[in-house]
Formats: C-alpha cells, structure tokens, sequence
C-alpha cells in the first residue's frame, strides 16, 4: 500500500533490526572513508529521522545536531574560520589534533631545554 509524503512509516521489528545495524555503518563509513563529503552523514541523519526508536526521535535529532556543531566548531578551532561558503571536512579531525599535539609536545621540550641554557647563562654570570 503507497504511503502519502505526509505519512512516516513505523519500523517493524525487522526493519528496527536493519536500522541499528545500518547506520551506525553508515557512520563508521564516513570516518573511514575521508571522502569530505557530507552526503553518508545525511543520509545516516535521514534514517535515523525516519526510523527512530519509540519515543527518541527528538532526543536523536538533538544529538545528531550537538555533535555537528561540536563537530564544526572543532574544525574551526583546527583549520582556523571557515572561507565563505565552504564547511570544513571533518574526516581529518583525528589526524589534524594528532598533528597538533605532537607540535605542541616539541615545543615544550624545545622551551624545557632553552630554560635550562637560560638557567645555565644566569648561572654563569651569576658566578662569574
């Protein structure tokens, strides 16, 4: 029987079944792929829409919505502002924090040891 546009269909048990596997699927995809397109990512969102869980419609859109902008604005913080009209891809985010940590974690150790000359020059003149 044809649905009007304006009926959601409700999962049946198999289709529930179908649902959890499929787009948590759909998700690793994108994290795997790093094919910085947003398309899997919709369409995980419009499964999950149209195939919520009793009475998680609302709270799995709202979460969907919480970890895209924390999504975004961790690639900001990244990458920098985003160019006009362009969003940034969020398949790199793990590279780009591991990259940024190891950075971070040379100058330190390039600050331990130019406080220990600065240490030393102190000493010396200190003495001398």
């Amino acid at each position: 029987m044809p649905l009007s546009p304006m009926t959601e269909p409700q999962p049946c048990d198999r289709c529930a079944a179908l649902q959890a596997a499929f787009v948590p699927f759909l998700e690793r995809l994108i994290d795997t792929q790093g094919c910085g397109q947003p398309v899997l990512l919709v369409a995980a969102q419009r499964l999950r829409a149209m195939f919520p869980v009793e009475g998680e419609r609302d709270d799995v859109q709202a979460t969907c919505d919480r970890l895209a902008d924390l999504l975004k604005r961790t690639a900001i913080a990244l990458k920098g502002p985003e160019p006009e009209l362009v969003m940034w891809d969020w398949s790199d985010l793990p590279q780009r924090a591991t990259e940024l940590r190891a950075l971070l974690a040379a100058a330190e150790a390039r600050c331990v040891v130019l406080q220990a000359q600065i240490d030393q020059l102190r000493g010396e003149q200190a003495g001398g």
